[in-house]
């Protein structure tokens, strides 16, 4: 009975130290976005808002600016912002969720266009690129209604904590692995096309665009999604229910 007190104390600490570190985590991610956007404004400017508008600038845009929402406000808002209530949690952290997981789709459609565009628009892919995102996409959608359903909130031990999350699935780790599946077939067609460029040419303009925009960005998100999968399952919940490593790269088409 005398140790169980010992315990509570123990665990409490343990979670707060968790947020501590997921918050840190949570700023590096919005201080990245910002430099991030500072390098790259010149660029958007000139080759985004002066073309014309199209169905691939819109998702540029959308996928552009939904982190400066769902994580530089609402991540933040609900890692720091002192004595929040359990209903605010859960609506703040299922906007979070689904806006997180719409604009990483949203990343995912522009590089795929761009696979195709290599691809010459082969006919092949131009059936196949779709189906393969759907049976990729479609479950992380629904394993992230599952994980943020699972989620569960309780009041924070100190006020200043922000939301307090008690309780969550580790469900989160399938959505990495489709994602990694999904990039991983994205990176071998980047692959097939680069050797078939590297043979008709290799310091042709297309054979650096593939390396340089394709091979090597979609090697770095199979990399991240393989980083994610390895922390959810390894970290504690009170981590992993709310840590996410930023895959939002904000390319600028070519």
């Amino acid at each position: 009975m005398m140790g169980s007190p010992v315990v509570s104390l123990e665990s409490i600490e343990t979670s707060v130290q968790h947020m501590r570190l997921v918050g840190y985590m949570d700023v590096s991610s919005v201080a990245l976005l910002l430099y991030d956007y500072t390098l790259t404004l010149s660029l958007e400017v000139d080759l985004v808002w002066r073309a014309p508008w199209n169905l691939l600038k819109l998702f540029y845009i959308v996928q552009r600016y939904l982190p400066f929402f769902d994580t530089a406000f609402l991540v933040l808002h609900h890692q720091f912002a002192p004595e929040l209530s359990i209903r605010y949690c859960q609506i703040s952290h299922s906007m979070s969720g689904w806006m997180f997981i719409t604009g990483i789709a949203i990343s995912e459609v522009i590089l795929t266009a761009r696979v195709w565009a290599v691809w010459e628009r082969n006919k092949k892919l131009t059936l196949g690129l779709p189906v393969f995102f759907l049976l990729c996409w479609a479950p992380n959608f629904a394993m992230m209604g599952v994980f943020l359903q699972s989620m569960k909130f309780g009041p924070a031990p100190l006020p200043s904590l922000g939301c307090f999350v008690t309780r969550s699935d580790n469900v989160l780790y399938l959505c990495w692995t489709f994602l990694m599946i999904y990039d991983a077939g994205m990176l071998l067609l980047m692959l097939i096309a680069g050797v078939r460029a590297y043979k008709t040419g290799g310091d042709s303009a297309l054979f650096n665009v593939v390396f340089r925009d394709g091979v090597m960005y979609y090697a770095y998100l199979f990399v991240i999604s393989v980083i994610n999968v390895a922390m959810i399952l390894s970290l504690p919940v009170g981590v992993c229910c709310i840590i996410r490593i930023m895959v939002y790269r904000k390319s600028i088409p070519e």
